[in-house]
C-alpha cells in the first residue's frame, strides 16, 4: 500500500535559502489576512526562505515576525518556488518590513480622494498582482507625505459651498 500511496507523491529535497512557498489548508483564515471564504483565500503564500533541514523530511523556514506561525513544516506542505520568466507578470513584489516587524504593502499610486465622517480618506493602489486598490484613512499614509501632496496639488480638493 505504502509503494501505492507514494508513487504520485513527490519529495522535495531543499538546499539552504532555496525559496518556497507554503500551503495554506491547515492554516487559519486570519493568518492569510483574509476574512472572506477559505475558498477565495490564496492556495499558498510566500516565498520564504530555507534556513535549515531540522529532520529529514521537516525544515526551518523564514517568515516574518507578525505572521505568528511556527517556523518548521513538513515537505508535503512547501512546495519550491519557481519565478515565472513572462516578463508582463509581476514575480518579485519588493518586501516591505515595518517597525514592528510585521509585513507591509507600498504605495504605487494615489487614486481618488474622499470625505467620510469628517476624516479624509485616500484610494490607494498597491503594489503586487493580488493586491486590491483601497481605500485609507489620512493618518494611515504618514510615509507617503510626498505621494499625497503631489495627487492634492494634481486634484485640488473642491471648494466648500457654504454662503
Amino acid at each position: 500500500m505504502k509503494y501505492f500511496h507514494d508513487r504520485n507523491r513527490p519529495t522535495y529535497r531543499l538546499a539552504e535559502e532555496d525559496q518556497v512557498l507554503l500551503d495554506t489548508s491547515n492554516l487559519d483564515l486570519h493568518h492569510l489576512g483574509t476574512t472572506g471564504s477559505r475558498k477565495l483565500a490564496p492556495r499558498f503564500i510566500g516565498p520564504y526562505p530555507v534556513l535549515s533541514a531540522t529532520k529529514p523530511d521537516t525544515y526551518k523556514i523564514g517568515m516574518p515576525p507578525g505572521l505568528r506561525l511556527h517556523d518548521e513544516f513538513h515537505v508535503s506542505y512547501l512546495r519550491p518556488y519557481i519565478i515565472d520568466a513572462n516578463p508582463r507578470r509581476l514575480n518579485d513584489v519588493p518586501r516591505l518590513i515595518t517597525r514592528d516587524g510585521h509585513d507591509g504593502l507600498q504605495v504605487q499610486a494615489i487614486l481618488d480622494r474622499r470625505v467620510r465622517k469628517n476624516t479624509v480618506m485616500f484610494k490607494i493602489r498597491w503594489y503586487g498582482r493580488d493586491n486590491k486598490d483601497s481605500w485609507e484613512p489620512e493618518a494611515n499614509l504618514g510615509q507617503v507625505r510626498g505621494l499625497i501632496e503631489r495627487f492634492l496639488l494634481a486634484h485640488p480638493p473642491p471648494r466648500s459651498r457654504s454662503k
